[in-house]
């Protein structure tokens, strides 16, 4: 469910690096998401990542050629642990895709975390309820993840 968009400098990142980084975006957000395990087929399904390369001048001159990368979940997924890791797994995989080590403090990556509200997101002209849909993830209904989200959701 979750969706990946990320805008690149043109030419910043090669299309190997763009595939790589397309996996790694979608590893990195189911992990911290934790609606689906790993595993899962459904992940690989369930998150969509886009890569747009923005030509130099859409930047405003002079500015460093930074990179956005927009995360948008369904609300009450993520508390502040599981923010902070999304950010820096995102982060670092960003740079690796530039084939950079550390991010350090360059302030290159900038990445906006959407919690989009129940009911305000849908897919295939449904917009359910997050509650709705917990049921029919296969999550173990006894593992402190499922427990975690049924609470946050105001089932328990």
């Amino acid at each position: 469910m979750p969706l990946v968009e990320v805008k690149i400098p043109q030419g910043a990142i090669s299309a190997k690096g763009k595939e790589q980084l397309h996996q790694d975006l979608a590893h990195i957000v189911t992990k911290w998401e934790g609606l689906l395990d790993l595993g899962d087929p459904r992940a690989e399904w369930a998150t969509w990542t886009y890569i747009y390369e923005l030509p130099a001048e859409a930047y405003a001159a002079g500015a460093p050629l930074r990179t956005l990368v927009d995360v948008s979940v369904p609300q009450d997924l993520l508390g502040e642990e599981r923010r902070q890791g999304l950010v820096d797994e995102v982060t670092r995989a960003v740079y690796r895709a530039y084939g950079e080590t550390d991010p350090g403090s360059a302030g290159h990556v900038y990445c906006l975390i959407h919690e989009i509200s129940h009911g305000h997101w849908g897919l295939d002209g449904q917009a359910p309820h997050l509650r709705d849909v917990l049921p029919t993830l296969g999550l173990d209904p006894n593992s402190a993840r499922y427990k975690e989200l049924e609470e946050a959701l105001g089932l328990r």
